[in-house]
């Protein structure tokens, strides 16, 4: 009798696995759908809090223009947007819309994030009356870790980055390495401000 409670037990075990790995890819493509962008706010707010940074999350300046995530670092302000894709983007980091081609083959046109990144970021920079001469504001797009890139995407130039979650916070680090002026913590305290006024406005 314990032989076949035990018997039927791994039978169950072993058809529950067989299962598991026949969905695996659907399970963890919808654990990862589901927890991307809290582990983006995640890294940004623990390094914020390591650094002494000023982070403010889901700003929106107006009806067109929004941001995931602006961090204000020592050297730089980071403009970052999050994003969530399965299978691969294909296309090249200039060109107006991008390839996703889906794990069962579908492809899908999307619009470049880091295009639209960079014309919000140049909203935002006229709105507040700033000339970046000295590209203080770096526009970041940061896509999940499973997500394939082609070469022509992904990119760490000054002042446009295009990356993987991983890499989010040892790229910032290593740019806050740069020797340029250190910016102003009491100026960006009064921008942060400004902002969270602004963005609660249009939230209403």
């Amino acid at each position: 009798m314990f032989l076949g409670i035990f018997l039927t037990i791994l039978t169950i075990i072993v058809i529950l696995l067989l299962i598991f790995l026949f969905f695996y890819p659907e399970i963890r493509t919808y654990f990862e759908r589901k927890n991307y962008r809290q582990k983006v706010y995640k890294i940004l707010y623990y390094y914020a809090e390591e650094k002494d940074f000023l982070l403010i999350n889901n700003v929106a300046i107006d009806k067109d223009t929004s941001f995931d995530h602006i961090l204000f670092g020592d050297k730089y302000v980071y403009i970052i947007k999050d994003i969530s894709y399965q299978g691969a983007l294909y296309g090249n980091s200039q060109d107006k819309n991008l390839l996703n081609k889906d794990q069962k083959g579908q492809i899908t046109k999307i619009e470049n994030p880091s295009l639209k990144n960079k014309t919000n970021i140049k909203s935002l920079l006229e709105k507040l009356n700033i000339k970046d001469d000295s590209h203080i504001f770096v526009s970041v797009v940061c896509c999940n870790n499973s997500l394939i890139l082609s070469p022509t995407i992904q990119k760490k130039e000054q002042g446009d980055l295009f990356l993987k979650v991983k890499d989010l916070e040892k790229t910032i680090k290593e740019a806050e390495k740069d020797k340029v002026m250190t910016l102003d913590s009491k100026g960006n305290e009064e921008l942060i401000q400004y902002l969270k006024k602004i963005s609660d406005k249009n939230k209403e």
